[in-house]
């Protein structure tokens, strides 16, 4: 039996046009956590806002994407992001 995943999410209302919601999900895909960012906002306020719902500093982490390390000045428009694509963090 497939353990199941504790979501949270960072907002229940509706998305602005500019704004996309994307998972961040941990290595073993236990835990998932929701978070709202602008297209034109670097990843950095993001995982700023992971690492706050987690309660660890966000230096400790490792964010992928893709197979690839995750920049933080990077924006979901550079990454052609439309919303919900999963972040694995390490």
């Amino acid at each position: 039996m497939k353990p199941k995943t504790r979501v949270e999410s960072s907002s229940k209302q509706e998305l602005a046009a500019d704004q996309i919601e994307v998972k961040f999900r941990t290595k073993d895909r236990r835990s998932e956590v929701r978070i709202v960012i602008g297209q034109a906002e670097q990843m950095v306020v993001a995982m700023k806002e992971y690492a706050a719902k987690k309660g660890v500093p966000v230096a400790s982490l490792n964010f992928v994407f893709d197979g690839e390390p995750l920049s933080p000045k990077v924006t979901p428009e550079e990454l052609e992001l439309e919303g919900g694509e999963c972040i694995d963090v390490h």
